[in-house]
This record gives C-alpha cells, sequence and structure tokens, in this order.
C-alpha cells in the first residue's frame, strides 16, 4: 500500500510489489498470493463494494495495481501543501518586498503550520526505504521540508505577531525561534526585523 500510495495514482508493476514485498525469496505461485492480499485489501478499503464490481480505489492496472484516492487523502500530500503555503506567504519578503503582515494573516498561517507539524512523524515510507528508489528521494524531500517546520515555526510566528502589537513578555519568550526560522528560510528582511524589534524591546 505505501510503494501505491508513493505513486500518487501511477501503476505498480507486480514484478516491483513482488520485489517490495519478498526481496529474492519470493514463494512459489507468489502472483496467487499477491492477488490474495490484493483481494482482501479490497474488501477493506472497500466494504460497500458488491461481489464481483470492479474496484475504484485499489485498481488492477497493467502492468500491476494503483491507488486511486484524491491527494488530501494523503498526510504527505497535506504536509507538502502546509510547507508550500507558509513559504508563499513569506515570499514577498524572501524577494525584498516590506509588505506587512497583518495579525489575521500570521494567524493562519500558525494555523497552517502547526496542522502541518502534526503530519511529521518521521521518515515518510521507512519501511520502503532499501528497496524503492523513489522512496529515498521523496524521504529526503520531505524531510527538508520538515526541518524546515521544525525550527519552531509557531514560536515564530508568534513572536512576530506578539512584537507587532506590543506584547513585550509573549515577544520575548519566542523571538529567538524568530530569527532561526527567518534564518534557516533565507529571509534576511525577517531576521533584520526580529532584531530590531529585540533591540526596541531590549530583549
Amino acid at each position: 500500500m505505501a510503494a501505491l500510495a508513493l505513486s500518487r495514482g501511477w501503476p505498480v508493476s507486480v514484478d516491483a510489489i513482488v520485489q517490495l514485498l519478498w526481496d529474492d525469496t519470493a514463494p512459489p505461485g507468489v502472483t496467487a498470493t499477491l492477488q490474495a492480499y490484493v483481494s482482501q485489501l479490497r474488501r477493506v478499503i472497500e466494504p460497500e463494494r458488491q461481489r464481483r464490481a470492479p474496484a475504484t480505489v485499489l485498481v488492477t492496472v497493467a502492468p500491476g495495481y494503483a491507488l486511486r484516492v484524491p491527494d488530501d487523502t494523503r498526510d504527505a500530500h497535506r504536509f507538502e501543501q502546509a510547507v508550500t503555503a507558509a513559504h508563499r506567504r513569506w515570499q514577498p519578503l524572501a524577494g525584498g518586498g516590506r509588505s506587512p503582515l497583518g495579525a489575521a494573516v500570521l494567524a493562519e498561517t500558525v494555523e497552517e503550520l502547526d496542522a502541518g507539524l502534526a503530519l511529521w512523524r518521521g521518515t515518510p515510507y521507512a519501511e520502503l526505504a532499501d528497496a524503492y528508489a523513489r522512496t529515498a528521494a521523496y524521504a529526503g524531500h520531505c524531510c527538508s521540508a520538515g526541518s524546515g517546520l521544525a525550527v519552531g515555526p509557531v514560536d515564530a510566528f508568534l513572536a512576530m505577531a506578539a512584537a507587532a502589537t506590543g506584547e513585550r513578555d509573549l515577544a520575548a519568550r519566542h523571538a529567538e525561534d524568530a530569527l532561526v526560522l527567518a534564518e534557516a528560510w533565507e529571509i534576511p528582511l525577517v531576521a533584520a526585523w526580529v532584531r530590531e524589534q529585540r533591540a526596541v524591546y531590549d530583549y
């Protein structure tokens, strides 16, 4: 299932699935065994599907099988979306602009990042890492995105919002995380802004 989910709707060949499941120790009659596994999975995934009705989620597609589910049902996709949305918010500042970020935008970004972090539970598809080349590349991509989120984004945005509204105590507690995030995401204007606020409030 993990390999099929990683393929985002594209088919994974029977040979590739057999290699992932059994490596070089596939049992005799492995194709029939795989078909039995697929049949069991289909009953779990689509419990209301009528007997002999065609599957619509775990489908047979030459040369193997594909998992057809909406992107937003996959944690990995939702995690990527949270990271992308946060970066998009900062793009004007990263490019040298000075567009102000209002309290509502800050609050919304905090919620998005918090939701993204809630989905982060370690290396994605770790069980396939040794056998599936695509997994290594995708895991590296997600881990890179995750490290950008995991340097204290919620604290960072709390710091910026607090400093902007003059809540000195709250801003002081989170200013260091805000600076770390700004430097990690290479946003010099934000980093400079945080330093300026720290100087103003004598953090």
